[in-house]
């Protein structure tokens, strides 16, 4: 029975098995015909061919052309980036990214054909910045949409809002703009998504509240985005928000607590250039995933909390205000993965902890501009096999062997601990083992550096990594270091304000790679004939002893930025330096460089930034065409001074609307005043004294004349007329009284800061650096009559006022009282009547007074710092009183000191004696009438030369004493 069983069922198998191949031959059939939809086939051929294939992508450089392996006859389900639904072999999925697109997707592609796709990426190709289309918006069953780094273009539709099954949208990195409305539709609809990335899309509005309504939310990315407003605080509670970047949106700001609980789950934080202020939460320390935490620019104070020490992969916290002590040890285990930590530009303290010096897989390690005083001398342990080898740290000298946490940072790229108060010496030989260091700065310390090689056993050298930067500046080192001769991948190198003496070594030339040297603020003497690297961008060689011509670069260099000043190069500047078209700064200042300035700097108006060119011999006149400079990026500083330059000043420079700084002073222009320069708007410091412009300073034509001008120095010249009260009532920039920032800051930008030579406080102070609350207004040394407008008390940030040496009449005007910030006032030498205001008593900032030489009367103010000036500043006013002067009498006029008028040691005068006085006068009277009148015409016409006019004051004052004397005696002698 059982046999017959078996052979049953093995019939039965045998039918069904043939049943099954035959359904599936019949099946495959059908589908041949009908079920790989044929439509699909032609739409995705259609869509490959709208398009060309780049050779290369800049956006991929792994880019495959995968729509090449598309055929005609194939089955679309194979094709390469195609996937299909496993049943019904409809196309759900296109993954097109990094495949060499170039063209544009119009409204009618065959792309929108696709009705069933679920996930689309076109990512990484070029799409010609043409726009999103809202045929986009087509897909009903979309779920994953990524366009990013694909130059698209333009708006994005609102129709991406109708894509309700969306979980994960992606327009990362392209020129569109998403508009307010859009982007709430966006949120409000699309309630399933889980990732929204719009990093470096244009939306330049605030963040909707609506946004914590996604509750689903994984992945936030919206770096520089252009968001703006008060952060959403309860974003930091979406109960699954892992990743949130949102750095980079600088306006952007949040009101948020310390005590405020931040609960999301987070694995990655970008908050960078965020305002936050405050503390950081200790809420944060609950998350036990942190993987990356970017918290740089958002103003965050305090000490940094334990949880910080927890994220395993990337601590960024430079750029805010952190400070105290890092904690002293902590658990490493726990950061073994920690690859990037940087605490720059903040103020953390004391000593930098041993821990960090242990850290395995730590590449860039960044403590830049912090207070450190030490560095942790159990970083320098003694191995197994001690090497003779010391190195002094603060005082204490450690002997013994290569450092043991050398071997810990094999994979160390980036070793930078700059700008701290860090001293002792190193010994750089213990940075050999590093041989992957690309960047190491000990810029800026109290270090001495030893940049010495050691010799091994047999006569070679320590092998050094091959370094791209290396900055040593203020090291103490007296010498090139030896080592760099074998950089030849050198691209930045950093040696200034050190003691290096001699020549610049020869082999510096065969640093072929070279694009950043600063070896300024050194003893290098000798000359160079020219600079050699053809990659050369900046090179600074300021502050030394070098000679001879200018050296300049090559023809085919690309050199941006080239500081020769204060050095002794000699002869004319090269006409070569025409051929420097990416020429951005170019400071030769203080040499002794002569000959006519090269007609072709004007015509470097549309890339110069900065041109100095102070304190040599040039000669002739300034170049006549400045005739491109009118961009955002162009000339801002113009600096000619203490030269021999003549002539006119060219009208071309009225067309640099970036101009800021202007300085022509101490040469011998001869010319009127140039009004067409009131048209600059950014103008914030112009310097003409001390040439030979003339004539009067008339009314402006434009609205808003030097609005911003906060320096202005027309001292020593010939002008002539009324003060020019219409510009002083729009000098905004001395007027406007909004808070100050409270961070010192200095006029220029990162890497030039301007500088200005002043008469500030009665003396000539070079301003190496001008701060940019410095307000000074000098119209000194000229012919101005009249008088002083009230308008000047608008002024009221300026800090010193000098209209001393003119022809000014009139009283002081009480609303100088207004100028509350003002250090200086020198109204000396002019022809001022009245009394002294007691109003300018409130001026308690004022350290120097000077209104010497004038016809003011009456008492001297009493009070404040008016009990601190000396009687030189009242000197030549005969009618003045009060301490530091004999004091007033009860008509408050001076009262005239008894020591004069009675005296014991005239008693014994004679009528005939004072006959013989009065002849004297007589005759003196006869002779110097004639010689007075003369003179006294010449110093009213000219106001000149002020040693007669003072002179004359002082004989006045001596008239004035003999003629009490005189009369004293005689009336002594008719009381006997």
């Amino acid at each position: 029975m059982f046999p017959m069983l078996k052979w049953c069922l093995c019939l039965i198998l045998f039918f069904n098995l043939n049943a099954r191949v035959a359904y599936s031959s019949s099946y495959h059939r059908s589908l041949s015909s009908e079920q790989y939809h044929d439509e699909e086939r032609v739409a995705l051929l259609g869509f490959k061919t709208s398009f060309t294939l780049e050779p290369e992508s800049d956006n991929c450089p792994n880019a495959k052309s995968k729509t090449s392996t598309w055929n005609k006859d194939g089955n679309c389900c194979e094709w390469e980036g195609v996937a299909c639904h496993p049943r019904t072999h409809h196309v759900i999925g296109l993954d097109l990214s990094c495949s060499k697109l170039s063209g544009s997707i119009d409204s009618n592609s065959s792309l929108f054909l696709l009705n069933h796709l679920k996930s689309l990426n076109l990512a990484f190709n070029d799409f010609n910045d043409s726009s999103i289309t809202p045929q986009f918006g087509r897909f009903p069953l979309l779920e994953h949409l990524n366009l990013s780094s694909s130059r698209f273009a333009g708006k994005i539709p609102a129709q991406i809002a109708h894509l309700a099954q969306l979980n994960s949208l992606d327009l990362t990195n392209n020129f569109v703009d998403l508009e307010l409305p859009i982007f709430k539709k966006i949120i409000d609809n699309l309630t399933e998504l889980r990732e929204l990335h719009l990093s470096n899309v244009n939306i330049n509005s605030a963040l909707p509240q609506s946004i914590v309504n996604l509750t689903s939310l994984r992945s936030l990315k919206l770096h520089e985005t252009n968001l703006q407003g008060e952060l959403p605080i309860k974003i930091f509670n979406l109960p699954h928000l892992r990743v949130l970047d949102i750095g980079n949106n600088w306006p952007l700001q949040s009101s948020i607590l310390e005590m405020y609980n931040w609960s999301s789950p987070f694995e990655v934080m970008d908050l960078t250039e965020v305002t936050f202020r405050g503390k950081l939460p200790s809420s944060l320390g609950q998350s036990h995933h942190l993987r990356e935490l970017s918290f740089s620019g958002c103003f965050f104070d305090g000490e940094i909390p334990k949880w910080v020490w927890n994220t395993t992969e990337k601590i960024d916290l430079q750029n805010n205000h952190f400070r105290g002590n890092l904690p002293s040890s902590i658990n490493t285990s726990k950061l073994s993965s920690l690859y990037y930590l940087n605490l720059d530009f903040n103020f953390l303290e004391e000593r930098i902890p041993p821990w960090m010096f242990s850290l395995p897989s730590l590449k860039s390690l960044s403590l830049v501009t912090n207070q450190f005083t030490s560095l942790p001398s159990e970083v320098f342990n003694n191995s197994k096999e001690p090497q003779l080898q010391e190195l002094e740290l603060e005082g204490n000298k450690l002997e013994g062997s290569f450092p043991q946490w050398i071997s810990q940072f094999v994979h160390l790229e980036h070793f930078d601990i700059s700008s701290n108060n860090l001293s002792g010496v190193v010994q750089l030989d213990l940075l050999t083992g590093l041989h992957k260091l690309q960047l190491l700065s000990l810029t800026d310390n109290k270090l001495s550096v030893n940049t010495s090689i050691t010799v091994t056993n047999n006569g070679s050298t320590t092998a050094w990594p091959n370094l791209t930067f290396l900055g040593l500046s203020s090291c103490n080192t007296g010498e090139f270091p030896g080592f760099l001769k074998d950089q030849l991948k050198l691209k930045s190198l950093y040696l200034s304000r050190n003691n290096i003496h001699g020549d610049v070594p020869k082999w510096l030339q065969n640093l072929a790679e070279i694009s950043n040297m600063d070896l300024s603020h050194n003893s290098l003497s000798g000359g160079l004939e020219h600079l050699p690297w053809e990659s050369l961008q900046d090179i600074d060689l300021s502050f030394n002893t070098l000679k001879g011509p200018l050296p300049l670069p090559k023809a085919s260099s690309t050199i941006i930025s080239f500081s020769a000043s204060d050095n002794s190069f000699t002869g004319p500047i090269d006409e070569s330096i025409c051929n420097l078209k990416y020429l951005n700064l170019l400071d030769v200042s203080s040499n002794r460089l002569e000959g006519e300035i090269p007609r072709c700097l004007g015509n470097f108006s549309n890339s110069l930034v900065i041109l100095n060119m102070r304190s040599n011999s040039f000669h002739g006149t300034l170049p006549a065409y400045w005739g491109t400079c009118d961009g955002e990026y162009t000339l801002k500083y113009l600096d000619f001074s203490d030269n021999q330059l003549q002539g006119l000043l060219p009208q071309d420079m009225a067309r640099c609307t970036s101009l800021e700084f202007l300085s022509v002073a101490n040469n011998k222009f001869n010319d009127t005043f140039p009004s067409w320069l009131d048209t600059l708007p950014s103008l914030k410091v112009l310097d003409l004294h001390s040439n030979s412009f003339r004539g009067h300073i008339k009314g402006s034509k434009v609205a808003h004349p030097f609005s911003l001008v906060q320096i202005l120095d027309l001292s020593s010249n010939k002008f002539s007329g009324r003060l020019p009260a219409t510009y002083i009532k729009n000098f905004n920039a001395m007027i406007n009284t909004s808070e100050p920032s409270g961070v010192l800051q200095y006029m220029g930008g990162i890497g030039y800061k301007y500088s200005i030579m002043l008469a500030f406080k009665g003396l000539q102070t070079k301003y190496e650096k001008i701060i940019t609350t410095l307000v000074a207004f000098d119209l000194s040394s000229n012919a101005f009559e009249g008088e002083i407008p009230d308008c000047i008390g608008q002024l009221v940030l300026i800090r010193g006022l000098n209209l001393s040496h003119n022809r000014l009449t009139g009283p002081i005007p009480p609303t100088i009282s207004n100028l509350k910030l003002l250090d200086s006032l020198d109204l000396s030498f002019n022809m001022l009547i009245g009394e002294i205001p007691q109003e300018l008593v409130s001026l308690t900032f004022m350290g120097v007074f000077d209104v010497s030489m004038n016809n003011l009367v009456g008492p001297i103010p009493h009070g404040n710092n008016f009990d601190t000036f000396p009687a030189e500043s009242y000197m030549g006013n005969p009618g003045l009183c009060g301490l530091p002067l004999p004091d007033c009498g009860e008509d408050n006029r001076p009262k005239l000191d008894p020591s004069v008028t009675e005296t014991n040691d005239d008693d014994d005068i004679e009528d005939g004696g004072m006959l013989s006085e009065w002849k004297i006068i007589l005759i003196g009277y006869g002779f110097g009438t004639v010689v007075g009148m003369a003179w006294g015409y010449y110093m009213l016409s000219v106001g000149k030369p002020f040693w007669l006019a003072k002179l004359a004051h002082r004989m006045e004052l001596a008239t004035i004493q003999f003629s009490g004397k005189l009369f004293g005696r005689r009336a002594r002698r008719a009381r006997n």
